[in-house]
């Protein structure tokens, strides 16, 4: 398992900060000798780092460890940079959250009566995912992946109720595309990293080697094993983009 860890405290008395690493250290250690945690771990306190470590191996099979500035898949946590994008055209009047999916995507079903807001929300009736382990090694553009959500079956009728959707999301993330003239990676530069001085995150591209690059494992009753390789494009908007422990 690979992760990141960002803990935020609300000012600590500075004598304080020693003793909150030293709980850390104590509290982390016995996952890390277990080889159950293998990340990087960041505490902040009013804008000063409290603590920041890395555990464990970037690559198991190279035995690379972890660094501070490793990047690693920040899943879903892409979502709320989709959101961020979504808020920034709206406020340019760009989009208008009652625009219809059929509006961008004509003949996309129930498109007329998908809406952004309902998207946005989770109540599109769009599955999680449309795609098997296979097909998620398999690198997909935006249009791409859109037209294969399209031809999943709806699981209830738009704004009945909610349910969790990665595709819903990855349909989202192409309206932005249309509706902007840029693509999703241009609009996560303009829109939210270089506002937020997230220089080390970018949108994965199965194409370009990425530096510092984290491997993926899984905890199984054997210990740790290699997780099957995904092309992260199946995901566009929703679970694409990597990332270090600073930027996060």
């Amino acid at each position: 398992v690979v992760l990141i860890t960002s803990f935020l405290f609300s000012c600590l008395p500075m004598h304080a900060r020693p003793a909150v690493a030293k709980q850390i250290d104590a509290e982390v250690a016995p996952f890390v000798r277990a080889h159950h945690f293998s990340g990087v771990i960041l505490a902040v306190d009013n804008r000063k780092i409290v603590y920041e470590k890395a555990f464990g191996l970037a690559s198991a099979e190279l035995n690379v460890p972890n660094r501070i500035d490793t990047r690693f898949g920040i899943a879903s946590i892409t979502k709320l940079m989709t959101g961020v994008i979504t808020n920034r055209l709206l406020e340019e009047q760009r989009l208008r959250s009652d625009d219809t999916v059929s509006k961008y995507i004509p003949g996309f079903p129930n498109g007329e009566k998908i809406t952004i807001t309902i998207l946005r929300g989770h109540r599109s009736g769009l599955p999680h995912r449309v795609t098997t382990a296979a097909e998620e090694a398999v690198p997909y553009s935006s249009a791409e992946i859109v037209e294969k959500i399209s031809h999943a079956q709806p699981m209830f009728e738009p704004g009945a109720r909610r349910l969790y959707s990665s595709a819903g999301f990855s349909v989202l993330a192409r309206l932005l595309e249309i509706a902007s003239g840029e693509s999703y990676p241009q609009l996560l530069k303009h829109y939210v990293f270089d506002p937020a001085g997230m220089d080390q995150s970018l949108q994965f591209d199965s194409e370009t080697i990425m530096e510092r690059r984290a491997d993926e494992y899984i905890l199984s009753p054997r210990g740790m094993t290699v997780a099957p390789r995904k092309d992260y494009s199946f995901l566009s908007g929703a679970g694409s983009v990597f990332g270090t422990a600073r930027d996060v």
